[in-house]
């Protein structure tokens, strides 16, 4: 599984806090001008420049072709440029069953109850020699560059309405298909306050199965410390393991985990149809 850092959460630039609806399904979409999509990237761009810090409520919905089944995570992600960032996950009506993520600036820790087990990665780093964040699909969500984004994905715009803005991405290079092979991404329309910021991120993995991320309520800019990022000690009788060493990595040493993103089964079954997102009422 590729590295992340899901600074997925990173995702708003507004000093608002936001609840939306969930989705359902609408008609289906008619024909949009192509020229548009850079206009609402660049203004994606734009709004997400100047957020320090993120607090969202976030859902992650798995489903599982091989198994038929879908299982469904809720909790909490908490974001602090440049390069801190924790995740916290609960499977909805098993409060026991939770995943745990702490990026400290240098490593990125996961907490995995059932096996008992703390894995540490060392992050990868820019020209400078910082800890980045942003070597992954997920930097989508907290403001890639146009430029970068158009040369790494294959970006359409497939609707957009009153409420949504709906961009379906490809990804371009061989490492982002071993991740997925497709993907939408949903913005605000509106109300004005909330215009362009990600609302929702689906990917169709390689073997057919599904993960869709769900942002309902976000607020940017929030008050954090930075203690609040600051990796726990295992617990009594876990076992910690170093994954990786970031000096050492040979080229096809696996990088630290999409957080919150399960390792798909395989299974060739077709990808089921996204909802669309309907307005608030």
């Amino acid at each position: 599984m590729r590295w992340c850092g899901l600074t997925l959460a990173l995702l708003l630039a507004s000093s608002h806090v936001v609840t939306a609806q969930a989705p359902t399904t609408p008609p289906a979409p008619a024909p949009v001008d192509p020229a548009r999509l850079d206009l609402h990237l660049k203004a994606w761009e734009t709004k997400l420049s100047g957020v320090e810090t993120i607090v969202a409520d976030c859902k992650r919905i798995e489903l599982n072709k091989t198994f038929n089944a879908i299982e469904e995570f809720q909790g909490t992600a908490r974001l602090m440029r440049p390069n801190l960032f924790k995740l916290d996950l609960f499977k909805k009506g098993d409060t026991q069953n939770f995943e745990r993520y702490y990026c400290t600036g240098v490593n990125l820790y996961e907490y995995r109850p059932k096996e008992k087990l703390v894995r540490v990665y060392d992050l990868p780093k820019n020209a400078q020699g910082q800890a980045v964040l942003d070597d992954t699909y997920l930097s989508l969500l907290y403001g890639m560059k146009v430029d970068a984004a158009k040369k790494r994905f294959d970006m359409r715009l497939v609707k957009e309405d009153q409420w949504w803005i709906y961009v379906e991405i490809l990804p371009r290079s061989a490492v982002d298909k071993q991740e997925f092979v497709k993907g939408q991404l949903v913005f605000y329309a509106n109300p004005p306050a909330l215009a362009h910021l990600p609302r929702r991120i689906w990917l169709e993995h390689p073997n057919g199965d599904e993960v869709t991320w769900e942002f309902p309520k976000i607020e940017a800019n929030a008050k954090l410390d930075r203690t609040e990022f600051v990796a726990p000690a295992a617990p009594q009788g876990w076992q910690v393991i170093r994954a990786n060493k970031q000096a050492q990595q040979a080229p096809n040493t696996p990088r630290p985990p999409v957080p919150g993103m399960a390792v798909p089964m395989q299974n060739p079954a077709q990808p089921m149809q996204v909802p669309r997102i309907a307005p608030n009422p």
